[in-house]
């Protein structure tokens, strides 16, 4: 019985949505994703939504029963406007500019609205762009008919308001348009400007509806009484009296009035001017009024200036942000020597004692992944000169030596093992985008002797490039059919009532969607806010142990267990293109499937016990549906586009399983699913420019570097060396995969994930025949361990979760204690899969 309501309420509700004027450029997906941010307000009689001049942070759709707007024309008194009904929205401007509400909103008696959350909506719009440009068109139109509306109405007041001024005499004509240069005419800004005379000119305001006691006057009004001014005296005039105000403004001490003008009239330049003088004025601007004003001002503006870099800092150190606050202080130029006054040495103290406080905190916080990305940022400035100075002397030490080598030595297999350590040096700093370095190889290994124009790009015409470039567009003619979302919101729906189930249930789900969706980052996007729904409905307590368990298995399952698919990412081809032909050709997706099975099952459920027993979380009640539902009902049935991606890619599936024995390549098959996916409207072509091109450009070259390994006997000799360091006695295999997940947890503290595995492949693969191993298992140890989240900017996955998660799954450091716990998990459950994999031969 509470399923059928809650099934007809979603109903209803997606109804209602689907007839909402902003909405309508959207697709049934997008409108589902939106409805995924918004949470049902319950209203009781006279209950405001939004109140009049408070900042606008949500955007409201009425849902049920009816609410009036109420404005304040003459600041007092208070009047409806209009009346909304259900499928009215308000504040929607405040979506897109965070604006102060223009109206009151109040109910009509028991009601009930939609609310979308402006950060919601920011960080929407960050995962679907598309989103806000359909809606930033419907508010251009809205906004272009508004626009027409208002410029009649804005003619009509200025006429009115010409009339009443011929009724004043000629002085106090020209005080009253004078006296609307203020932002907002107070009666102690009247007299910075009119000194005694400021309650006449007081009282002639007010005749035009201005009243300077009341705080807030009619900005209509306002608007007319400056056009007037223009008209009188010109741009040239209406400027000088702007000036005039200011002036006197501030040696009255009105700062805030001031500042206010200043940011109407005047540049950026001269409000930070103005603010820096307000704040050490006698006396100086209020605290309030300081705290207000230095909210509004960028960390890089504030360091132009001593004293609001003080008060930034001090701001910033209010809100618990300690790095930001000594970002700020460490912005603010050095003065010459024999120049340093007492703002200065008060900044330097300032400096040291925040150095000190930050240097005190364990773990500062960091708040979701844009702020660690600053933060990373700004560690890579301090030392980004020395590292690039070495980086770039390092390379063109090895291209000096190629080129010595592969042209005067006569010895290509050295030109090629300096040439790949110039590139090592630039994949390592991440100086340049690895398409670049590897175009680099290209003509380099041309220019050295190396290889043939058509030998280094032999790469791009090999069926694994192509798989490559088939796998990424089948997932973006996927993604943009809407069928990998609808099976999102499906799988979690039929989500069991038990916390550990749940916990399965996203993780799996996570699992499931590799296969669709070979991005990582892109898997944790989609997964974590499926856990925060199911955490929201069952009103669990925001970032405790239940729902870091639901938001870090759903994680787990979506990005560190990559490794159970050959095309679970795009680390997974980039590794095996590192591996010899023989290896390539071995393993297909069934055959990686086969291989890495019982290590992601090992790992996926020792996870789950890891968790339970580091978070310890408690019993959880039974989740609500009604979210789930509505996105369902928004979605409505299947389309043509999802039943045809559907049909695809189980044929897609199949051709890959009984291909090889028909002779078919699954390049081929693959190639082939692009091309119904096309026919079928799924994959366009702003798909085919959306794919991943720097992967799949420096993809190609990768792949020549197996070859060339081989054809110029690079491998017998990197073979060679391991045999003579290991001895005749070797090194047993278990313990050769623990040393090989070892170092790469440790590598991987120093170097992002790509890197590290380009770095330790090509290190390590050459040993493979050496100690006995298959260079898969290299591969497969190097994956399972190089996704670790030891701290939050060391994997630009788990970045992605916690900004999806909105801050609201999980803390960073019950992440950190369950990136601990899973090394342990998977360093055990490598040791226990060496028996399968001799079985299978590969050890």
């Amino acid at each position: 019985m509470v399923g059928d309501v809650e099934s007809d309420r979603a109903t209803q509700r997606a109804a209602l949505l689907s007839t909402v004027d902003l909405f309508s450029g959207l697709s049934r997906v997008a409108l589902a994703k939106i409805a995924a941010s918004l949470d049902p307000v319950q209203l009781a009689d006279h209950e405001p939504a939004c109140v009049q001049g408070d900042p606008g942070d949500s955007m409201y759709i009425v849902s049920g029963g009816s609410l009036g707007v109420f404005i304040l024309p003459d600041g007092v008194h208070e009047a409806r406007v209009a009346t909304l009904g259900p499928g009215a929205c308000f504040g929607e401007m405040a979506l897109l500019t965070g604006e102060p509400r223009s109206a009151t909103v109040r109910a009509l008696g028991a009601a009930e609205a939609l609310r979308l959350e402006r950060e919601r909506f920011v960080d929407l719009l960050r995962r679907e762009p598309a989103i806000g440009l359909a809606i930033s068109a419907t508010l251009s139109r809205r906004l272009r008919d508004a626009n027409q509306a208002m410029s009649q109405d804005k003619q009509a007041i200025v006429r009115a308001v010409a009339v009443q001024l011929e009724s004043l005499p000629p002085g106090r004509r020209a005080q009253v348009l004078h006296a609307a240069v203020l932002e907002q005419p107070s009666l102690p800004g009247l007299r910075a400007l009119f000194d005694g005379e400021a309650e006449a000119v007081a009282g002639s305001l007010g005749v035009l509806g201005v009243d300077v006691t009341a705080g807030s006057a009619p900005v209509p009004v306002l608007r007319a009484l400056r056009d007037l001014l223009e008209q009188e005296q010109g741009a040239d005039g209406k400027r000088e009296r702007q000036r005039e105000a200011i002036a006197r403004l501030g040696v009255t001490g009105r700062w805030d009035d001031a500042l206010a003008l200043l940011v109407r009239v005047g540049s950026r330049e001269e409000l930070l001017q103005a603010l820096g003088t307000a704040l050490h004025a006698s006396p100086p601007l209020a605290p309030e009024e300081a705290t207000r004003w230095i909210a509004q001002v960028e960390d890089h503006e504030a360091a132009t200036h001593h004293a609001l870099a003080l008060q930034r800092a001090r701001w910033h150190e209010q809100r618990g942000d300690l790095a930001a606050a000594l970002a700020v202080l460490q912005r603010v130029e050095t003065p010459a020597p024999g120049h340093e006054d007492g703002s200065w040495q008060q900044l330097a103290q300032e400096t040291e004692r925040l150095r000190a406080l930050y240097g005190a905190v364990v773990e500062a916080p960091v708040r979701g992944s844009r702020r660690a990305d600053a933060l990373s940022a700004a560690r890579r400035r301090l030392s980004a000169r020395p590292g690039t100075l070495l980086t770039v002397l390092v390379a063109v030490a090895f291209a000096i030596a190629a080129g010595l080598a592969g042209r005067a030595w006569q010895a290509p297999e050295w030109a090629f093992i300096f040439l790949l350590g110039a590139a090592i040096a630039l994949w390592v700093t991440a100086l340049l985008p690895d398409f670049l370095v590897c175009a680099g190889l290209v003509i380099g290994w041309v220019l050295c002797g190396v290889a043939t124009p058509a030998q280094a790009l032999a790469g791009f015409g090999t069926p694994s490039w192509t798989t490559a470039l088939a796998i990424l567009s089948l997932a973006a003619a996927i993604s943009s059919s809407g069928l990998l979302f609808r099976f999102g919101l499906l799988l979690v729906r039929r989500m069991p009532d038990g916390l550990f189930a749940q916990a399965a249930t996203f993780l799996f789900t996570g699992i499931l969607l590799t296969p669709l969706l070979p991005s990582s980052t892109a898997r944790s996007g989609l997964a974590v806010p499926l856990a925060l729904t199911a955490a929201q409905a069952q009103r669990l307590k925001e970032r405790s142990p239940e729902s870091a368990m639901l938001g870090l298995a759903a994680y787990i399952g979506a990005n560190p267990l990559l490794f159970m698919f050959l095309n679970g990412s795009t680390s997974c081809l980039l590794a095996l293109g590192l591996a010899p032909e023989a290896t390539r050709a071995k393993f297909d997706f069934v055959h990686w499937l086969l291989a890495a099975l019982p290590l992601a099952v090992l790992v996926a459920l020792g996870s789950l016990v890891m968790m339970w027993l580091l978070l310890r979380p408690g019993r959880v009640e039974r989740a609500s549906r009604a979210q789930l539902n509505l996105q369902l009902s928004l979605l409505g049935k299947p389309s043509a586009k999802e039943i045809a991606m559907t049909v695809i890619l189980l044929l897609t599936v199949a051709g890959w399983n009984v291909g090889p024995a028909l002779g078919l390549h699954p390049s081929t098959i693959g190639l082939v699913s692009v091309l119904a996916a096309s026919i079928a409207g799924c994959f366009t072509r702003a798909s085919l420019q959306g794919l991943n091109w720097d992967f799949l450009v420096a993809y190609g070259p990768i792949l020549t570097i197996s070859q060339l390994v081989t054809s110029l006997g690079v491998d017998k000799m990197a073979a060679g060396v391991v045999s003579r360091m290991v001895g005749e006695g070797g090194v047993p295999p278990v313990v050769f995969i623990l040393l090989v997940a070892v170092l790469c947890l440790v590598v991987r503290v120093f170097l992002p994930q790509d890197q590290a595995l380009l770095l330790l492949a090509l290190a390590l693969l050459p040993a493979a025949p050496v100690v006995g191993v298959d260079p898969w298992i290299i591969l497969i140890t190097l994956l399972a361990t190089f996704s670790l989240w030891y701290f939050p900017s060391q994997t630009v996955g788990y970045l992605v979760a916690y900004d999806a998660s909105e801050e609201r799954l999980f803390t960073h450091r019950q992440a950190q204690l369950v990136s601990y716990g899973f090394t342990a998990v998977v360093l055990v459950s490598l040791a226990l899969c060496v028996p399968y994999w001799a079985l299978l031969g590969l050890v």
